[in-house]
């Protein structure tokens, strides 16, 4: 086996390594086990059309949160024309979400919230005694242009919700707790985060949130973290959860209780601290010594990309495969692969199969100019194996990805653009249309 077959199997596993623990479906409710949905190929193609001009819309409505005037404000009333910038690049929503820290049109001042706070930073070794020199409530004046601070038990700024306004409607609370007596880091020994809440209300309705909550093993690993931005009612989330058996990601993108994006990853094995030292020691080693088998899927609105893994199996049986020929090589892979590997494309809500997706071998036959193995320059023809992926669809039809995404999706490409020529206007940026 060569080596793009090896980074093949790298690619299928880390795929399998981003599952989606909370709606995994019983034993008998594998996506692989659903029955194909009885409409045809086209309806499905105009259901999944109908799926991306959601996002469309909502993509749309995430650039005119509440959060965007609020978040400019503060960005405004901490930017000192005097200290250095660091320039960025981002997109308009990360743009939003970045002007709390202190970002405003694509410029970053690094230096007006410590100043402004009178932070030490040299003194402030552990997290807890740099929130506890921070705390206080810091009130907009503007009159003097300029922040003044009064005792409080947290870091509260207030200040007006629009950029100019002189009323100072808008609060920003900052809380931190700690865990100490953990040591993650060699020579540190102070506190680790446990909970960071960054809340913006204007009036009594919150309108932004950042929340960080992490548990954390004896040696200081973290076992579990959870962290989300919220522009309500849009709120991007993070969770991570480590265990000695098994590691679990997830992403969700939700607009209230609609789910927009869902991703969500767990891989199997053996992570313990022991077993992962004796691997790494050991050359003999073998993948499966660490890994056993994951789960994975993609979920756009109600329509999910879901995949399984028997990687164990998988991985010894490609071991057996000592084939010469390429193609035939691939041939025999390409069996393994089907029989360990299920990646169907679902409707969630109704538990029906839109397609499988089934591995097949091809031969790739390139063509150019150059000096062959006789020295002479001439048109050479070489051909080589490859590995790819098609839809099987209810009919028994098949299409490669490429087809069948890349036709039938007009509407939803003209509204993708229409929303970048907006993007463009409205910020003053240069983002090419799609093709």
């Amino acid at each position: 086996m060569n080596s793009f077959k090896g980074l093949l199997l790298a690619i299928i596993i880390c795929f399998a390594g981003f599952s989606c623990k909370k709606d995994t479906p019983t034993p008998e409710q594998k996506p692989s086990d659903y029955a194909f949905a009885k409409e045809t190929v086209d309806e499905g193609k105009t259901n999944l059309e109908s799926t991306g001009q959601q996002l469309v819309d909502e993509m749309q409505a995430m650039n005119k949160v509440e959060a965007a005037p609020v978040l400019e404000s503060l960005s405004s009333l901490f930017s000192q024309p005097d200290e250095a910038v660091v320039t960025f690049k981002a997109s308009p929503f990360m743009r939003t979400i970045l002007a709390a820290a202190n970002l405003s049109n694509g410029k970053a001042n690094l230096n007006a919230v410590t100043k402004s706070m009178k932070l030490d930073i040299d003194e402030d070794t552990t997290f807890l005694q740099v929130y506890n020199s921070m705390k206080g409530v810091y009130t907009w004046n503007n009159i003097s242009a300029d922040w003044v601070k009064t005792a409080g038990n947290d870091i509260t700024f207030l200040f007006p919700s629009t950029k100019g306004g002189t009323v100072n409607n808008a609060t920003l609370k900052i809380t931190y707790t700690g865990i100490a007596g953990l040591q993650l880091v060699d020579g540190y020994s102070g506190d680790l985060p446990s909970t960071i809440n960054a809340t913006i209300t204007v009036g009594s309705k919150k309108v932004f949130e950042i929340n960080f909550n992490a548990a954390y093993n004896n040696d200081g690993v973290p076992s579990a973290v959870n962290y989300f931005i919220a522009l309500y009612p849009f709120k991007y989330e993070i969770s991570w959860t480590y265990s000695a058996s098994t590691i679990e990601l997830r992403y969700q993108l939700t607009n209230g209780a609609k789910n927009i994006m869902d991703c969500y990853g767990s891989v199997g094995g053996n992570f313990s601290k022991e077993n992962i030292d004796k691997v790494d020691a050991d050359k003999e080693s073998e993948p499966t010594d660490v890994f056993s088998n994951g789960n994975a899927y993609f979920q756009l609105f109600d329509v999910k990309l879901a995949g399984s893994i028997d990687f164990l199996n998988l991985y010894n049986a490609q071991k057996n495969i000592d084939i010469d020929d390429e193609f035939k090589a691939d041939t025999a892979l390409v069996k393994e692969l089907n029989k360990y590997v299920a990646i169907d494309l679902v409707y969630v809500s109704k538990q029906q199969k839109i397609a499988q997706v089934e591995f097949y071998p091809i031969k790739k036959v390139e063509t150019y100019y150059g000096w062959n193995s006789k020295g002479e320059f001439g048109l050479i023809t070489k051909t080589s194996s490859d590995i790819d992926i098609h839809f099987i669809f209810a009919d028994g039809s098949k299409g490669d990805m490429e087809s069948y995404f890349s036709k039938g999706f007009e509407d939803l490409v003209n509204d993708l653009n229409a929303f970048i020529v907006e993007l463009n206007n409205d910020y003053k940026l240069s983002i090419k249309s799609i093709d």
